[in-house]
């Protein structure tokens, strides 16, 4: 496990990044988990600045966010979709077709949904679950997939 400190979250961000970049240079078809939040903005703008400048290619990167709201639509402005949109997937050059989120207007068959993405994970032998959480009614438990 590698424990990085830093005095601020934007030289986390920046060190995070990093590693990302690191990452995307050694294998140019990286599977990438991406998580959303307020902990993350530094990290998705200093990539952003890699891809920018130093031409950092997304191109081949295939994403997964680990979770969404149940409820919310992908263009909703409190969705993790519209989250990632603004704050990373509009200025990088990641193919559409190799970002995947989970649907938060998902009705009813879950497990299809989380086969769908078994069969998009190629390679891995493992579905992690992915998190559904109503945004309405917060202290419940997530909606497991």
């Amino acid at each position: 496990m590698l424990l990085v400190l830093k005095p601020n979250s934007e030289e986390l961000g920046r060190e995070a990044a990093r590693v990302v970049a690191n990452a995307v240079h050694r294998n140019p078809t990286l599977r990438l988990g991406l998580a959303t939040g307020s902990t993350m903005g530094a990290m998705y703008q200093e990539l952003v600045r890699l891809h920018r400048r130093e031409s950092l290619d997304f191109s081949k990167v295939v994403t997964f966010n680990l979770d969404e709201y149940l409820g919310l639509s992908s263009n909703h402005p409190q969705s993790f979709h519209h989250y990632m949109r603004e704050n990373f997937f509009a200025h990088v050059n990641v193919d559409p077709e190799n970002i995947h989120i989970p649907d938060g207007a998902i009705k009813g068959n879950y497990q299809q949904y989380c086969a769908v993405l078994r069969v998009l994970r190629r390679g891995h032998s493992q579905c992690r679950r992915h998190r559904f959480t109503n945004s309405w009614h917060r202290p419940q438990r997530p909606h497991r997939l």
